[in-house]
C-alpha cells in the first residue's frame, strides 16, 4: 500500500494509531513457525514499529530515485515468515508537509476487504489520538479463534461432506482452461508491459443492458459476464467442459466482516456447456455452478484441486494448476480521512513494479529469453486474472497476470463484442455463438482432458530412451474415468525400459511435458499404408505401469510416509504439504541431489524422480 499525505501530519499520533491497529488485528503482528511438520501462528504482543525515513533535504532527482528503490525493495524482496513482520509500515518524509506511507504487506495478513477496514479504523484512531481522546472502537473476535473454529469444522463431518461434494462435482473434469495469450517468447516478467493491468471499460449502454439481462435471468452481472466469458472460451478452444477459478471474500458472518486478515479464497468453477444451450441456459448453469461453489467454499482451494484435478494430472506429470481466474471486484468504499491531511494516490514508478510470476522463468543470467515452466502446450506460461469491476457508473474488465499485452487487449474486446451479441439475442444457441469448428484435433494432435499435445513431439522424445526401438502414443479410456496417455513401446533389449526411464527420457528432451500414465510393450506397431501407425489397431490391455518406481521416488515416498504417519504413493501430490518438506530434508541428508527448481517443477515424488533423472542425463 502506497499513499501520499499532504498537510501537517502528527507523526506521533500516526505511529500510535498504527500500533493500536496492529494490537486490534492479530494478523498484523503474526509470524509462523513449524511445530513438527505443521505450520502454526505465532501472535506477538506488538506489531512492527513505524519506520521513518527523512528525504526532505535531498535533491529532487536523488529523492525520487531513493523512493523508487525503497518501494521496489518493499515490493520484491522475499518475506521471512518466521522472523520478519508481515505488516511493516514506513513513513517517508518528502517535505515539511509532504509524506509518503509505504506499507509492505504479505497476503497472508491482508486482503482487498481489509483495505476498507484499514482505512476506516486508521481514520478513527488518528482523529482520536490527535484530539487526545479514545477511539471507542468495538472489540473484535481474535483471528486465531476464527482459524481454530474453521479447522475444527473441516476436520469433522462438514469437511468430509465438502470433500464428497467436490469429488462428485469434478468427476471426470478436464484439468483446467488452457487459454493461450501469447507465445513463449512474448511472455515473462521482463517483457514490455509485464505486470501492468489491462483495463477495458464496457460501453455504458451495453453495461446497462447487461445488468437488465442479469435481472431478467435472475442472475448477477458477475454471473452473466462469466457466462459470456465461458462462451468466448468455447469459441476459442472448442471445449464445452470448462474448469476456471474464482475469488470470494470469505466473509460469510458478521463476526469476521470487521477483521483485517486474509479470508479471501479461490474456488473452482466447472461450467458444463454441452448440448447447444441458449445463452439464457448458459447463465442458469453458471449460476448453479457459482452458488454450489459458494456453498462449499470452506474447503481450501489447494485441497479441492489435489482431491479432484490433482490425482489425474499427476498421472501425466502435470501440475494441477488453474491458470485462468475470473473474479468480481467492487471499488473500495471507505476513504481515509485524517484531520488536516489530504490523502492522495501515489503513482508507483515502473522500476518499482518488478513483478515475478511462477509461470515464467529466465533461461540465462542476462534474461535474453523467458519460457514457460510447463512445456508442450500443456501450460503456455499464461496466467490470467480477469476481473469484472462493478461500479455505479458502469462495468469494466481488468486483466492482470502473465500474457502478451496485445493478446489480452484483443481478448477483452472480443468479450465485449460477444456480450453485445448475447444481450441482443439471449435465446440464441451456443453453437451459433461459439463458431469454432468441430473441435476435433488435427491428426498430429491429442486432446488430453482439454489439453492439446503434439503426438510427434512426444514420440520423438520417448524414442531416445535406451532400449526403445519404436514408440507410439495414444489416448485410452479403459475404465470410463477420462483419457490417459499411453506409450506403446517396441523394445530392442531385455529387460525393456521401465516407465520411469521413459518419463525421464521425455523430460530430458521436453522438460515439464505431460508424460504417459502407463506403458504397454508390443512386438510391433500396426502400420497403415504410407507407414503411419494405425492407432485403432493398438491393443488396450489393463493400464498397469511397467516396472517399479525409480529409486529416488521410492526413497522420497518412504520418508514422506514416515513423516505423515500414513502410507503414501509415488504418484501422490505433495503440493502444499509441509510434511514433504521434512521428507526432502531427510532425503538430501541421505545424499539425494535435488534442486529447488526441480521441486517447484514437479508435483509428485514420481515426477521429481523423473526431473532428477533427466537432469543427470
Amino acid at each position: 500500500l502506497v499513499r501520499r499525505y499532504r498537510g501537517s501530519l502528527d507523526v506521533d499520533a500516526f505511529s500510535h494509531a498504527l500500533s493500536e491497529l496492529a494490537r486490534r488485528h492479530e494478523p498484523l503482528r503474526t509470524t509462523f513457525e513449524l511445530r513438527g511438520a505443521d505450520p502454526r501462528l505465532v501472535v506477538h504482543q506488538t506489531g512492527a514499529p513505524l519506520g521513518v525515513v527523512d528525504l526532505a533535504a535531498r535533491p529532487p532527482a536523488e529523492r525520487d530515485a531513493e523512493v523508487t528503490e525503497l518501494i521496489a525493495a518493499a515490493t520484491t524482496s522475499p518475506f521471512d515468515l518466521v522472523d520478519s513482520a508481515l505488516f511493516a509500515p514506513q513513513l517517508v518524509r518528502l517535505g515539511t508537509d509532504d509524506h509518503l506511507l509505504v506499507v509492505r504487506l504479505h497476503h497472508t495478513a491482508f486482503d482487498d476487504w481489509s483495505v476498507d477496514v484499514f482505512r476506516r479504523e486508521l481514520s478513527t484512531l488518528y482523529a482520536a489520538f490527535v484530539a487526545g481522546g479514545e477511539p471507542g472502537l468495538p472489540d473484535l473476535v481474535p483471528f486465531s479463534d476464527v482459524c481454530r473454529r474453521q479447522r475444527a469444522r473441516l476436520d469433522g463431518a462438514a469437511g468430509a461432506a465438502a470433500r464428497s461434494w467436490w469429488r462428485e462435482q469434478m468427476d471426470g473434469a478436464p484439468f483446467a482452461v488452457q487459454l493461450p495469450l501469447g507465445l513463449p517468447g512474448q511472455l515473462g516478467p521482463d517483457r514490455p508491459g509485464a505486470g501492468e493491468p489491462v483495463r477495458h471499460d464496457l460501453d455504458p449502454d451495453l453495461a446497462q443492458r447487461v445488468r437488465a439481462l442479469a435481472r431478467r435471468l435472475r442472475a448477477t452481472p458477475f454471473m452473466t459476464v462469466l457466462a459470456g466469458f465461458g462462451v468466448l472460451v468455447v469459441r476459442r478452444t472448442a471445449r464445452d467442459d470448462l474448469v476456471l477459478a474464482s475469488v470470494v471474500a470469505g466473509r460469510g458472518s458478521t463476526e469476521v466482516e470487521p477483521l483485517i486478515g486474509c479470508l479471501t479464497k479461490k474456488v473452482l468453477l466447472r461450467l458444463r456447456l454441452d448440448g447447444d444451450p441458449s445463452f439464457a441456459e448458459v447463465v442458469a448453469r453458471t449460476r448453479t455452478a457459482v452458488l454450489g461453489a459458494l456453498s462449499h467454499q470452506d474447503l481450501p482451494f489447494e485441497a479441492v484441486v489435489q482431491e479432484t484435478l490433482g490425482r489425474a494430472a499427476a498421472a501425466h506429470g502435470m501440475a494441477a494448476q488453474v491458470p485462468v481466474v475470473f473474479q468480481g471486484e467492487t471499488p473500495q468504499q471507505a476513504r481515509l480521512v485524517l484531520p488536516g491531511i489530504r490523502a492522495e494516490p501515489f503513482e508507483v514508478p515502473g522500476a518499482a513494479r518488478r513483478e515475478q510470476h511462477f509461470s515464467a522463468r529466465r533461461d540465462d543470467d542476462e534474461g535474453r529469453s523467458a519460457r514457460p515452466i510447463w512445456g508442450d502446450g500443456a501450460y503456455l506460461g499464461t496466467f490470467l486474472l480477469l476481473s469484472l469491476l462493478e461500479a455505479q457508473e458502469g462495468l469494466a474488465l481488468v486483466a492482470r497476470g502473465v500474457f502478451h499485452r496485445p493478446a489480452a487487449e484483443l481478448l477483452l474486446q472480443d468479450l465485449e463484442a460477444l456480450l453485445e451479441e448475447v444481450v441482443t439475442g439471449p435465446d440464441r444457441g451456443l453453437a451459433g455463438l461459439a463458431q469454432a469448428g468441430s473441435g476435433e484435433p488435427p491428426g498430429d494432435e491429442l486432446l488430453l482432458r482439454g489439453v492439446r499435445l503434439r503426438r510427434s513431439r512426444l514420440e520423438e522424445a520417448l524414442v531416445r530412451c535406451p532400449g526403445v526401438a519404436e514408440v507410439a502414443v495414444a489416448l485410452e479410456d479403459p475404465d470410463g474415468r477420462g483419457p490417459r496417455l499411453v506409450a506403446y513401446v517396441v523394445a530392442d533389449r531385455h529387460p525393456p525400459p521401465t516407465l520411469a526411464q521413459l518419463r525421464a527420457a521425455l523430460w530430458a528432451a521436453r522438460p515439464g511435458s505431460p508424460w504417459p500414465a502407463a506403458a504397454v510393450l508390443v512386438d510391433t506397431l500396426p502400420r497403415v499404408t504410407g507407414g503411419g501407425v494405425e492407432v485403432a489397431a493398438l491393443p488396450t490391455p489393463p493400464l498397469e505401469p511397467v516396472g517399479e518406481a525409480a529409486p529416488e521416488a521410492a526413497l522420497l515416498t518412504a520418508l514422506w510416509s514416515a513423516a505423515r504417519n500414513e502410507p503414501m504413493r509415488p504418484d501422490d501430490g505433495y503440493w502444499q504439504d509441509f510434511t514433504f518438506l521434512q521428507a526432502l530434508a531427510e532425503a538430501r541428508a541421505a545424499g539425494l541431489v535435488v534442486s529447488d527448481e526441480q521441486i517447484s517443477l514437479s508435483r509428485t515424488p514420481e515426477m521429481l524422480a523423473a526431473a532428477i533423472a533427466a537432469a543427470a542425463g
